[in-house]
C-alpha cells in the first residue's frame, strides 16, 4: 500500500527549482521540447533511451538476478510514474520486451561502447537534425527529456494527457521567444 501511496502524490516542483531551467514541471518539459522540436530526432532519442534502458535493466539481470532487476524496475517506476504513468509503463514495456534482443546483440563487453554509441547518436540527431547543440544536464537527460519526447510522440498516434500537453507546447513558444532572442 506504501507505493500506492507515494506514487499518487503529487511531484513537489518547489524542491527541486534551484536545479532546473523551469519554475513548473510543464516549463521544464517545455525547455526539453524546445530542444527535441523534430520528429525524426525524437524517435532517434526514444530509440537511443529504450535501447540504452534494456541494455542497463539486462546488466543489472545478470548480475544481481530478478531481484536485482525487479529493484531496478520498481526504482524506476517511482521516479518515472510522478511524471507520467502511461509513459513509465510504455519504456518499461517496450524495455523489457527488447532486452533479450539487444543484450544477445551488445554482449556484456559491448555494453559500455553501445551506451556511447547510442549518446553519439543523440548528439548527432541534435547537430544535424535540430541544428543546436543539446542542453546537457542530468536530470533532464535521464527523467524529463525520455518523458516529454515518449509524450510529444506517442500523442501524435494515441492522445491522452493532453491538457498536459497542450501546457507544454505553450511553454515550448516561450522558451523558444526567449532562447533564440539570446542568440
Amino acid at each position: 500500500m506504501w507505493i500506492v501511496d507515494l506514487v499518487s502524490q503529487p511531484l513537489n516542483w518547489r524542491i527541486y527549482q534551484g536545479l532546473f531551467k523551469g519554475k513548473s514541471l510543464e516549463e521544464e518539459m517545455a525547455f526539453a521540447n524546445y530542444y527535441h522540436l523534430e520528429n525524426t530526432n525524437r524517435v532517434l532519442h526514444l530509440f537511443c533511451y529504450i535501447a540504452t534502458f534494456s541494455l542497463l535493466s539486462a546488466q543489472i539481470e545478470d548480475y544481481l538476478g530478478i531481484i536485482g532487476l525487479s529493484t531496478w524496475y520498481v526504482f524506476f517506476f517511482l521516479v518515472y510514474s510522478k511524471i507520467s504513468i502511461p509513459i513509465t509503463f510504455f519504456y518499461l514495456g517496450v524495455a523489457h520486451l527488447i532486452k533479450p534482443l539487444l543484450s544477445n546483440v551488445f554482449p556484456f563487453y559491448f555494453f559500455p561502447m553501445a551506451v556511447f554509441m547510442f549518446q553519439v547518436f543523440q548528439f548527432l540527431g541534435h547537430y544535424y537534425i535540430e541544428k543546436k547543440f543539446p542542453a546537457f544536464r542530468v536530470f533532464e537527460a535521464t527523467v524529463i527529456t525520455p518523458i516529454t519526447i515518449a509524450l510529444t510522440l506517442l500523442n501524435e498516434v494515441m492522445p491522452f494527457q493532453r491538457e498536459f500537453l497542450k501546457e507544454i507546447v505553450k511553454q515550448t513558444e516561450l522558451w523558444k521567444q526567449k532562447l533564440e532572442a539570446e542568440q
